[in-house]
């Protein structure tokens, strides 16, 4: 069968009661790994939003992502491109119900699936579903509290894309292992209370540092991340990784803050807080030269190994901007 592009299909499954939850067991089907917290592409988080403005809009609550019913719908978006197929049934043989049993979600609720393929945009997807009178059902469906959101491209497949919606009427408790309040899908150190630990972007939010653009930039926001597991200590928008790479301080967040001597932002060459036209004076004294040995990539942009007229185009394209 060819790539059938302009072919769009939709597919429903909803049943109201789930009188068969708690009789399946992982030794019953195929077994997969416990849930971890639901990662969403832009288009998926796009199609969260579209469904609950919906939603809102009819009066009925807004749902939110369930780490277990997301796996499942991760598996069977992947599974109906990989074989070729689409249809509620997956290639194990199993119903919606018994998949998202199989991936955690076991309780006796409401549950159901709509599927789409054919598209790779939020919007008509959504457009589709809201032009059948079942999917519509199921997006407004006030039982429903839970989604899970997917897509898949697999090359190759009839057609091409798969979108996957998995519902359900029961709102799971989130585990708090280390007690701190921060669910452990959530929570960046799951086994160490964040309260315990050295939590550098508060402490610099509590000493009126600012971050992004404006003349003073606005007042930086202290999260809820401790340091220890915290990808981005100082909260200034560069993770710790990459500050390490280019040489910057990843606890400073270099406007008004601890460590100020340029070694904050990687541009910020007179250490003011902002990318501006003093930096390029800065910086236009330094071409030809050799790069900055103690902030390797701090100018020398192209990674040439020496600062030239290159460099300073690529710098001359930030300006003005505030730290980040």
């Amino acid at each position: 069968m060819g790539r059938r592009w302009a072919t769009l299909l939709i597919c429903i499954f909803v049943l109201e009661a789930v009188t068969r939850a708690g009789s399946l067991s992982a030794g019953d089907l195929a077994a997969e790994p416990a849930a971890a917290a639901a990662v969403l592409d832009p288009d998926e988080e796009s199609l969260l939003g579209l469904i609950n403005q919906y939603r809102t809009e009819n009066g009925v609550g807004a749902l939110t992502i369930d780490p277990s019913i997301n796996n499942a719908a991760d598996w069977m978006s992947l599974d109906m491109g990989v074989n070729d197929y689409f249809a509620h049934i997956d290639s194990l043989g199993r119903d919606p119900f018994q998949r998202m049993t199989v991936f955690g979600y076991d309780y006796n609720t409401w549950k159901g699936e709509n599927l789409a393929a054919g598209t790779s945009s939020a919007q008509i997807a959504f457009a589709l579903w809201k032009g059948s009178p079942g999917h519509n059902a199921n997006m407004l469906r006030p039982e429903f509290k839970v989604i899970g959101i997917s897509r898949a491209y697999t090359a190759g497949s009839s057609y091409g894309w798969y979108w996957t919606n998995d519902f359900g009427g029961y709102v799971a408790e989130s585990p708090d292992a280390d007690g701190d309040g921060v669910p452990d899908g959530a929570d960046n150190c799951p086994t160490t209370a964040n309260a315990l630990q050295t939590n550098t972007d508060v402490s610099l939010a509590g000493q009126g540092a600012r971050l992004g653009a404006g003349n003073p930039p606005p007042l930086l926001t202290g999260d809820v991340l401790g340091d220890a597991c915290d990808p981005d200590a100082d909260n200034d928008s560069s993770p710790d990784a990459v500050e390490a790479a280019i040489g910057t301080n990843p606890l400073d967040n270099c406007f008004n803050g601890p460590g100020s001597g340029g070694d904050a932002w990687p541009l910020d060459n007179t250490a003011d807080g902002s990318v501006n036209a003093l930096d390029i004076i800065e910086y236009r004294g330094k071409i030809p030269g050799a790069v900055d040995t103690t902030h390797p990539k701090r100018l020398d942009l192209d990674d040439s190994g020496f600062l030239d007229v290159s460099d300073l185009l690529l710098y001359r394209g930030k300006i003005p901007s505030g730290c980040a």
